[in-house]
């Protein structure tokens, strides 16, 4: 006779548990579950990327199910994005925003990202964090960021760029767009145009931090099963 369900689940859970510690005592790593939004099912162009960031913990969904890949990124989740990326090192200190709250949750993301000098503010007391980035914007806080992990290959490649709408953008812009474009971090909206005042949504920006993991170091996977720091995530 079968055993009840409810005890063959609980089996399989223990199982499952003495699996994943034994793991983590032997230094190997288990891969994390899938986590499946129903606007982002699989064969999306952005499925690999938006499995990929969830299931570390760079993003999350926005509830019900849904990631909402057509949403345009604020501020504030783009700030808190980076800050997860970079191990959640603390904010440094220093004057925060003053429309940041204290218990706001990114709040130390957005003072972190202030005294890396990110550029991600809306000026130098104000952070707007329910307001969007632009592209260019966007670009150069992850060449800078990219500095901030000390990533070896954040130098200016030298090429040149094909876009005809940036004439005006500054120099530190456009050596973080020759930067995106080099690594395929962040292409142009065309062959000959980059768009640089077009706003960036949630399954491009899922598809830029899985490019920048893909080819940067210093990641540190927030959700992962696995041993880091000589501690296993689990564990802790």
């Amino acid at each position: 006779m079968d055993r009840p369900k409810k005890h063959r689940t609980g089996r399989l859970r223990a199982i499952l548990a003495g699996v994943i510690a034994v793991c983590c005592f032997a230094g190997l790593s288990v891969p994390a579950m899938a986590l499946t939004f129903t606007d982002v099912p699989v064969g999306h162009w952005a499925y690999n990327a938006v499995d990929w960031v969830s299931n570390n913990g760079y993003m999350n969904g926005t509830g019900g199910g849904l990631f909402s890949p057509g949403t345009d990124m604020t501020r504030a989740e783009i700030v808190t994005i980076l800050y997860a990326i970079a191990g959640k090192p603390g904010s440094g200190g220093g004057t925060q925003y003053s429309d940041v709250s204290g218990s706001a949750y990114y709040a130390a993301p957005a003072l972190w990202a202030k005294n890396k000098g990110l550029g991600i503010q809306n000026s130098s007391t104000v952070f707007a964090p329910s307001t969007y980035l632009e592209r260019v914007k966007i670009a150069e806080a992850l060449w800078k960021f990219a500095q901030v992990i000390n990533w070896t290959t954040s130098a200016v490649p030298n090429i040149t760029l094909p876009y005809t709408d940036i004439s005006g953008l500054t120099t530190a812009q456009v050596n973080a767009l020759k930067w995106c474009r080099h690594y395929s971090i962040m292409n142009g909206t065309s062959d000959t145009t980059f768009g640089p005042t077009v706003l960036v949504y949630r399954a491009q920006m899922a598809v830029m931090v899985k490019a920048l993991a893909d080819r940067a170091s210093g990641f540190y996977p927030v959700n992962s099963v696995s041993v880091r720091k000589g501690m296993c995530a689990l564990c802790k």
